[in-house]
């Protein structure tokens, strides 16, 4: 699962927060999947900023593992 958003203006500890909420989505939402269908086969997830110029800056990335259940 990929989680992107264009990006914004906005500051550090917004940015993160953005991340780490967003990042606590798709973790849940791909344990949730995996939990429901034994032939879903994704468990990782990844979110990053894009910019303008073609740029990605990952901010979290991990695994159904590191989720909270």
């Amino acid at each position: 699962m990929h989680v992107w958003a264009t990006k914004p203006e906005w500051d550090q500890s917004t940015r993160e927060n953005w991340g780490q909420v967003a990042a606590g989505v798709a973790c849940q939402s791909i344990l949730t999947e995996s939990r429901a269908r034994p032939e879903w086969g994704y468990a990782q997830y990844a979110v990053a900023v894009l910019d303008g110029a073609g740029g990605t800056d990952f901010l979290r990335w991990g695994s159904v593992g590191s989720c909270a259940s």
